[in-house]
């Protein structure tokens, strides 16, 4: 394990993250995106207020090492223990509880934040702005997919966040990332997103007793 790889510093969260790693192994079954679950739309901009939601998913006191089931894990490689996290400052999520898992061999990770104190309208009036942003729906709800700004997939960098409006104030926040990713492990940026895309499927599934 000497590459750098465990250590997530990416754009806008910062996390503390205990130690451990979990095993996401070569040849191990992947879950397809559901497409009538993740869905992007047609339009490029990203208004301040996200359409309806299906209900509202209350994440306060919710612990996002505990969104994603043994069997759900299966389904996404991860055989490996989860980790938990908390985002800092500089991060407009700062303070909100995270969950994290690493592959050494595949070179790339996810991560998982549970905020209940910043809702989706907030978080994108205060980042920067993202050319590659724009609105998508998981599993109904309205959602925001972005590339990293710093992605560069062609060298194994970069990571895709996708955003989602649980609740007033509340938004669950996933990140698919890779981090100086051999030839052999490199995933294009649309990958990232749909990976991205199926972890958030996957936790809104068991918020809402899926």
């Amino acid at each position: 394990m000497g590459r750098p790889f465990a250590l997530i510093v990416i754009a806008n969260v910062v996390l503390a993250a205990a130690s451990g790693c979990a095993d996401l192994r070569p040849g191990t079954p992947q879950a397809e995106p559901n497409p009538s679950a993740v869905t992007v739309t047609t339009t490029q901009s990203v208004t301040a207020q996200p359409d309806p939601r299906p209900r509202s998913v209350q994440l306060e006191g919710v612990d996002p090492c505990q969104l994603l089931n043994d069997q759900q894990l299966a389904s996404l490689g991860v055989l490996g223990s989860l980790r938990a996290a908390t985002a800092r400052s500089p991060s407009v999520l700062a303070g909100a509880p995270g969950c994290t898992a690493s592959s050494f061999e595949l070179q790339y990770s996810f991560l998982v934040i549970a905020s209940s104190g910043v809702g989706l309208p907030e978080y994108l009036s205060k980042v920067r702005s993202n050319p590659t942003r724009k609105d998508i729906r998981v599993d109904g709800f309205p959602a925001v997919e972005e590339e990293g700004l710093t992605s560069v997939p062609e060298r194994g960098s970069g990571e895709c966040y996708v955003n989602v409006d649980v609740a007033d104030g509340q938004m669950l926040q996933v990140q698919f990332s890779q981090i100086g990713a051999s030839p052999g492990n490199r995933l294009p940026i649309g990958t990232l997103c749909a990976k991205a895309g199926e972890i958030a499927e996957a936790a809104l599934a068991t918020l809402q007793g899926g």
